[in-house]
């Protein structure tokens, strides 16, 4: 017979068995590199975890998860790899949240392979690295792709309700590039959906890509609709962060906001972070302040409106405005991140109208009170008060007092009927 000599592919192949080799010598001498990138909530500004990404030197050069991932994943040293990573993660992520102020709800990412997750003892896995560390449960987030779900459902779905019943996160990594599925989103215990890089980089500087920009939208929409948190990777610059915070997308990493850095290098980047940002107090769903003041949010996209709800409640009978929007999409972001006990929301608003973006605001702040307030016919309103899930209804019109007397009829329950006119 005859054969071809190719020296690539030799070069090749001893590439892959010096790759092979690293990997093998990193995990049995526990010198494998993670690197952390920041993950940042868009509505503050703070840091509210990073992603732990694994890295494999060579020869004194730092590979690509492109070129060793594969090969562990062959290999089987995948499963040894990601346990490794995942220890080392939850251990240095709560080593920053008892040291650093301010830290103590950081969060971390980890990536979930397919051969992993379908482990026997995957769930064991995790609640070691979880009770080794000290790291509460929902301050963990295993990154997984839309191929995982796809391999076998039936096995995916039994995995990661073992896990989810530990009170660990799952986050769907790079949505939308694969075999997107809507069944999945409603059968598995998914709780973030991330936006892949290629759709972000469409976003900005100059003029926003139309497909991209549908596709960030309707990602973060659907997020939305299953009550899910959107995360947007691969920013890269300040006018796509500026587009995603219109959008109403919640969290986001990227260069722009924080490159891949070693546990040292991460630990000074957080406590000037830190300095840089106050965090606010956390609140559980439908609390109060502890001064027993009720947090509104004012929804209306006429800024004149908006002035006259913020003059009608701030700082009177109880009542503090947290936030003011003037759209759909940021009111479900201000929503998701302030926990409000009263929305007053409109209804015709360009975009995610004040209809549409009411179930989505319910999904994540269900312990608030919503109040229409609109100058549409009482009529048509009242028709979808009942379907809508809104406490009431207020007239548009007369003076911030009569407003504000409107809806504290309707929170005290004054009223029979949903609809009050503020004249």
């Amino acid at each position: 017979r005859c054969v071809m000599f190719d020296t690539a592919m030799r070069n090749g192949a001893d590439r892959r068995h010096l790759v092979e080799t690293a990997l093998r010598d990193a995990i049995d001498h526990d010198t494998l590199l993670v690197r952390y990138q920041p993950i940042i909530e868009l509505a503050s500004g703070r840091v509210t975890g990073v992603e732990a990404l694994a890295r494999c030197r060579f020869r004194g050069e730092e590979m690509t998860p492109d070129e060793f991932i594969p090969i562990a994943e062959e290999t089987g040293l995948i499963i040894p790899l990601g346990a490794l990573v995942l220890r080392q993660a939850c251990a240095q992520v709560a080593e920053w949240q008892r040291t650093i102020p301010g830290l103590e709800q950081l969060g971390v990412a980890v990536n979930r392979s397919a051969r992993e997750l379908m482990t026997e003892g995957s769930p064991l896995d995790v609640s070691a690295a979880l009770t080794s560390s000290g790291l509460r449960p929902g301050d963990l987030c295993l990154e997984i792709t839309e191929s995982v779900l796809l391999k076998d459902g039936g096995a995916s779905a039994r995995a990661l309700t073992e896990i989810r019943r530990l009170g660990v996160r799952i986050a769907v990594d790079d949505f939308g590039t694969g075999y997107s599925s809507l069944t999945y989103l409603k059968e598995f215990p998914v709780d973030i959906l991330k936006i892949d890089r290629t759709f972000v980089w469409g976003l900005g500087p100059t003029v926003d890509d139309p497909g991209d920009l549908a596709i960030v939208a309707g990602v973060i929409d659907l997020a939305h609709a299953f009550g899910l948190t959107a995360t947007a990777e691969g920013v890269e610059t300040s006018a796509q962060l500026g587009r995603l915070k219109q959008l109403g997308c919640e969290l986001a990493q990227g260069y722009f906001l924080g490159v891949p850095m070693t546990a040292e290098e991460t630990t000074v980047w957080l406590v000037q972070a830190q300095s840089r940002v106050t965090p606010p107090a956390r609140r559980s769903i439908g609390a109060q302040d502890d001064d027993g003041r009720r947090r509104v949010l004012v929804v209306d996209d006429d800024r004149s409106a908006r002035t006259l709800l913020c003059l009608a409640f701030e700082g009177r009978d109880g009542f503090d405005v947290v936030a003011a929007a003037s759209d759909g999409r940021e009111a479900v972001a201000l929503a998701r991140h302030h926990r409000p006990d009263v929305v007053l929301l409109d209804l015709a608003m360009p975009g995610l109208g004040g209809l549409a973006a009411l179930p989505l605001i319910r999904a994540v702040a269900p312990g608030a009170d919503v109040i229409i307030v609109s100058s549409l016919d009482t009529g048509e309103v009242d028709r979808q008060l009942a379907a809508s899930g809104a406490r009431g209804f207020v007239a548009k019109g007369g003076d911030p007092e009569r407003m504000h007397e409107a809806v504290m009829r309707i929170l005290e329950g004054a009223d029979d009927s949903l609809l009050v006119v503020a004249d």
